[in-house]
């Protein structure tokens, strides 16, 4: 049922690798909720590479964890802190003016709607 055009779109996806991305910060996610609200564990989130992935594990353990960020309101105050507050560039990494030339397949985080 998918016309060629379709089928291009599913194969750029695959070749990001996107959705496996998406497939490890929830597993994970899930693996530090657990471990966060089942066996009171504490937690530090920390990365090394500058790729803002801490922002998405932290903001997935939170909409998995607590009903409210499930919510319009829960949402956006969970993106104004974790995201806006800690400065992430959603002009550099989302390109929403269209200032890039260039036309590149990047990887944005799967919770802020780029």
């Amino acid at each position: 049922f998918f016309d060629e055009t379709d089928e291009k779109w599913l194969s750029s996806l695959e070749n990001t690798q996107w959705l496996e991305y998406v497939r490890l910060f929830l597993k994970h996610s899930a693996e530090l909720t657990q471990w966060m609200y089942n066996e009171n564990i504490s937690v530090i989130i920390q990365e090394e590479e500058g790729r803002d992935l801490s922002c998405v594990i932290a903001s997935v353990i939170q909409v998995m964890a607590d009903p409210h960020f499930r919510t319009m309101l829960g949402f956006q105050s969970l993106i104004q802190k974790e995201w806006v507050v800690a400065g992430y560039r959603f002009l550099d990494r989302c390109d929403h003016l269209g200032e890039s030339e260039k036309h590149e397949v990047r990887i944005t985080p799967a919770l802020p709607c780029c």
